[in-house]
């Protein structure tokens, strides 16, 4: 089996990164229209935040890139919270336990609380218990992190857990993608492959993400690549948990019942994850420069035109 792939040319993905705005669109008619109004007008941060009662940070790319804090970001987060602004980082990280994500940015000088980190696998739990997969047994795309601290009722219904032998005793009724990273040549692909050669069976995304930009400007392949992947060849259908659907999102409002979709700003550098998923969800947008797109930094609004995808307000980064 071949190991975890990286993308040099992400154009390639760009059928994949469609998809995504196209099944958002035919459940909303008005969506289609609104993703190509977006004024893209070019700003620095610190003018948008007196304008929202709620902002929403993506997580990678636009706080920190691996292990380094953007540019300007601490101070940023640092200037809402003296000013007391209500903000989340919403991010698609199934990978790790939200206490990970808060740890790691703590430690790079973030002033967030615990309680302000919403990830896409904190979500599984309450999608899965309004879903028709509820209660019934699965297979686990991701880590042991995925499995100790998102993966419902593990004991009973996770069929392979990453600590333990395959359960042989109960057939799935879907696979849960969290991460890749132990997926790929690994023990994970053997028994997810040879169950989906028996037949298709429903993909729940909880991270939709498709590429990370890696070293050398690679562009690394996560859970939603795996899963358009696994789609394609067995015919498999996909629901998405994380960004740019709605279950993530409705799990983070749960803390501002009371902020109307108007007032809320989504800040990301995802125009195919973050953007989509705010502007779907009837939020204002802001693409910030400082992850995916700063190589389109010079021509990044015929970019946004290109994927029809245009964001209310262009950033260099939160810092700016």
């Amino acid at each position: 089996m071949d190991k975890k792939p990286k993308i040099t040319d992400p154009t390639v993905l760009t059928s994949n990164m469609q998809r995504y705005r196209e099944k958002l669109c035919s459940a909303n008619i008005f969506l289609d229209k609104l993703l190509k109004s977006g004024v893209m007008k070019r700003v620095g941060f610190s003018q948008l935040i007196d304008n929202f009662d709620l902002i929403l940070f993506d997580a990678y790319g636009v706080l920190n890139s691996g292990a380094y804090p953007i540019k300007g970001a601490v101070a940023a987060i640092n200037s809402c919270v003296e000013g007391g602004k209500n903000f989340l980082v919403v991010s698609n990280n199934a990978s790790e336990k939200s206490l990970g994500v808060w740890q790691r940015l703590d430690k790079l000088g973030f002033n967030i609380k615990h309680e302000q980190i919403i990830t896409s696998g904190m979500a599984i739990r309450s999608y899965l218990a309004d879903s028709p997969f509820k209660g019934k047994p699965y297979l686990l795309v991701g880590t042991q992190d995925s499995a100790n601290d998102y993966c419902v009722d593990r004991d009973n219904l996770l069929l392979n857990p990453p600590d333990g032998p395959l359960k042989t005793d109960g057939k799935p009724a879907y696979i849960l993608l969290c991460s890749n990273r132990d997926y790929y040549g690994k023990e994970q692909q053997k028994v997810v492959e040879t169950q989906l050669a028996m037949g298709p069976l429903p993909l729940l995304v909880a991270n939709p993400d498709i590429i990370v930009q890696g070293n050398n400007s690679e562009s690394v392949v996560v859970a939603g690549y795996t899963a358009y992947e696994l789609a394609n060849r067995y015919n498999c259908p996909t629901m998405g948990i994380g960004k740019p659907f709605n279950p993530v999102y409705q799990l983070a409002l749960r803390q501002y019942p009371d902020i109307p979709a108007k007032r809320i700003l989504m800040v990301g550098d995802s125009l195919t994850t973050d953007i989509l998923g705010g502007a779907a969800m009837g939020f204002a947008t802001c693409l910030t420069l400082s992850g995916i797109h700063g190589k389109d930094r010079d021509n990044i609004e015929a970019v946004c035109k290109s994927w029809t995808i245009q964001p209310d307000y262009i950033i260099n980064g939160i810092g700016s």
